[in-house]
């Protein structure tokens, strides 16, 4: 019988087919069924001893084995370029993230971090160092990004525990550039953008890992209730638990909708942009017609949404009300749309981009 002649293998046979089938696996992407097949062995007690012995071995070598750690392949860019990059700084009066420090108390955030030996101090610290390098080298981004990248790989030395602290620290680094005092017209705010919307990109390949490959328990519990209430995470289980089912006509019974655009008059405000053509649904959110609506128009439409809503209490520097876009973004599944307000108010000294009339009917 064949299960008779893998068990008769001799202890180095079995353990070199072992390791080609994980070589397989590592490199080659394949799942870890099919890669036993090809090395011609099939499952059994006596096989699962020496394949866990030999996975053990490997994770004493690599813990993240057979997935590469998060952030390996992260290199430092060449800095002495940044001198002929003409880049503008920036100038942040103060980084206000006491919000967030609040929200991961009410988490109970910090009794994990406790289990790990950390305090929340620590963590602070290290967000505050981070923010005051960015203050003051403002005009070097790839400089930045280098400092953030070590921070980053150091992280990921502690396997399990770096990858929290890593979520943690880089949602500190958004928090802080959400509340700096740095508006749209002033010296440098699209280098300071551009800079958070890398934090941002590291953030979410993070929680993503996060996501796929930690084992969810009462340990993780603090962290998996914070990050619920994120936009990360609210995307995440929107993906995760409904597939697309697109209609032209309506949303899917069960879609949610971010926090904010669930409301009766938001679905009514979508409802009437839908009827006048300005956009459509599809199952899980809104497709914008930007074949007869410009993204300056998309931006001008969640603006007036976000303010008639009352999506956000904050206040810039003029007191005025700021416009919450992120949840647009997912609905629209269209990054930085707040980019196209910027675009015209480079030439403008007010949002009224050329069709803003039948914008406004929607509201009316």
């Amino acid at each position: 019988m064949v299960n008779n002649k893998i068990e008769t293998k001799t202890s180095n046979e079995q353990v070199e087919g072992i390791e080609r089938a994980l070589l397989q696996m590592n490199y080659d992407g394949l799942p870890l069924d099919e890669a036993m097949k090809n090395a011609g062995f099939k499952k059994d007690e006596g096989l699962q001893g020496i394949l866990d012995n030999i996975v053990s071995k490997e994770k004493e070598k690599d813990p993240y084995f057979p997935f590469g750690q998060p952030f390996s392949e992260l290199l430092k860019e060449v800095e002495d370029i940044e001198n002929y990059l003409g880049t503008v700084g920036y100038s942040i009066n103060n980084g206000w993230i006491k919000g967030y420090y609040d929200d991961l108390k009410r988490f109970k955030v910090d009794e994990l971090l406790c289990k790990m030996d950390i305090s929340l101090t620590v963590i602070f610290q290290m967000i505050d160092a981070l923010g005051q390098l960015i203050k003051k080298e403002s005009a070097k981004p790839i400089y930045l990004q280098n400092k953030i990248k070590e921070c980053l790989n150091t992280l990921n030395e502690a396997q399990g525990s770096g990858q929290v602290l890593q979520i943690i620290i880089l949602q500190g680094l958004i928090e802080w550039f959400e509340g700096c005092d740095i508006e749209e017209n002033d010296k440098g705010y699209k280098e300071a953008e551009n800079l958070l919307t890398w934090v941002s990109e590291k953030h979410l390949e993070v929680c993503v890992y996060y996501f796929m490959f930690f084992n969810k328990d009462d340990n993780s519990k603090p962290l998996d209730e914070y990050l619920a209430t994120t936009d990360i995470g609210i995307a995440w289980e929107r993906l995760k638990n409904e597939p697309p089912q697109p209609d032209a006509n309506s949303l899917s019974k069960n879609t949610q909708l971010p926090e904010g655009l669930s409301s009766d008059a938001a679905v009514a405000i979508f409802q009437k942009a839908i009827t006048a053509g300005i956009c459509s649904a599809n199952g899980n959110g809104y497709t914008w017609n930007s074949e007869k609506y410009t993204k300056q128009l998309l931006a001008y439409f969640c603006q007036k949404s976000s303010l008639h809503l009352g999506l956000s209490n904050k206040k810039d520097k003029d007191g005025n009300v700021t416009v919450c876009w992120k949840p647009f973004e997912i609905v629209f599944s269209i990054k930085n749309i707040k980019s196209g307000k910027n675009d015209w108010m480079k030439a403008n000294t007010k949002f009224t981009p050329n069709g803003y009339l039948e914008i406004d009917k929607v509201f009316s």
